[in-house]
């Protein structure tokens, strides 16, 4: 059961499990972890994979009250050293074999590929570098679920949009962009209002023409939607004042190869735009242009260091 699920799932369901043996659980609290549960699938797959260890450690161990009372510690406390130690258990027995949903069909990007497709309803779907996303219709309703990756959609209908942090929902024609991060989803509304709800926060109503990031308990850094917010789409890359660390970072995800930056180079900031089609020719134009150098230990191993 765990073999299709994210690490940060796991801790998600860890946490909810703790919170469920806190003293002072209450009934909202519940409430919203019934809405957790059913807003995903792994949500619900990690739940059950958490409470099927917990009465095997609670088997092994006898009881874990016992263990409480000699220990000292609070049932919530307890229940969260245990979660991470599940958690990392678990890493080590996931692969990373894609998993289908029963009634989804997969869409996926390769590194440094760009790929669009359209959907039955006449909506629109781009993906960025290593995307995958899975469309389920339920009810003629149509839902999008985010594995990973970058995605722009031209919805010709409602639709609703789940990442690993919370839920968009889009009821009228327009564009979004949503990428998903370890610690929360950057959602770009260019021209669509939308509803976002973090799976452990409040919902928020934000406009078009607008980007902010969806964490697990909140909508934050609201913001006027940048010119070049989904450049990405021409296969280009801009750049203003950007930390040279942050663009090797970005270039990275469009090659297949090993690319790290010396530390001594940190510090260094560009301003241009930067193609993605060919990152090889991307860098060599980086280095007529800085203070760097490229070491080639074969095609796909590049390391950036400072110009002698």
């Amino acid at each position: 059961m765990m073999s299709s699920l994210s690490p940060h799932v796991v801790e998600q369901a860890a946490q909810w499990m703790a919170r469920m043996w806190a003293d002072d659980v209450s009934e909202q609290d519940k409430q919203a972890l019934s809405q957790w549960r059913r807003a995903h699938p792994h949500h619900e797959k990690a739940w059950q994979a958490l409470e099927g260890v917990q009465s095997q450690l609670q088997d092994v161990s006898g009881h874990h009250s016992v263990l409480l009372r000699q220990s000292g510690l609070s049932r919530r406390r307890f229940l969260m050293l245990g979660g991470i130690g599940i958690g990392a258990g678990c890493l080590l027995a996931w692969r990373s074999n894609a998993h289908r949903y029963e009634q989804g069909v997969a869409l996926a990007s390769r590194v440094g590929e760009l790929k669009q497709f359209t959907l039955p309803d006449q909506s629109r779907v781009a993906l960025n570098t290593d995307s995958r996303v899975w469309v389920d219709y339920q009810g003629g309703k149509k839902q999008i679920f985010l594995e990973r990756g970058e995605v722009l959609f031209e919805a010709a209908s409602p639709l609703s949009v789940l990442t690993a942090h919370g839920q968009v929902w889009v009821e009228e024609q327009g564009q979004l962009a949503v990428r998903q991060f370890t610690r929360f989803s950057a959602i770009q509304l260019l021209s669509t209002n939308a509803r976002i709800q973090p799976y452990q926060g409040q919902r928020r109503y934000i406009p078009a023409g607008h980007s902010v990031q969806c964490t697990d308990n909140k909508v934050q850094h609201l913001a006027p939607l940048e010119t070049h917010a989904v450049s990405w789409l021409e296969q280009k890359l801009v750049a203003e004042r950007m930390p040279l660390s942050t663009l090797v970072e970005e270039l990275s995800r469009y090659f297949s190869g090993w690319l790290r930056l010396d530390a001594q180079l940190n510090d260094l900031t560009v301003t241009g735009v930067f193609s993605t089609r060919n990152i090889q020719q991307t860098l060599a134009h980086l280095e007529t242009i800085l203070p760097i150098a490229l070491r080639f230990r074969t095609a796909l191993w590049v390391q950036i260091i400072p110009a002698q």
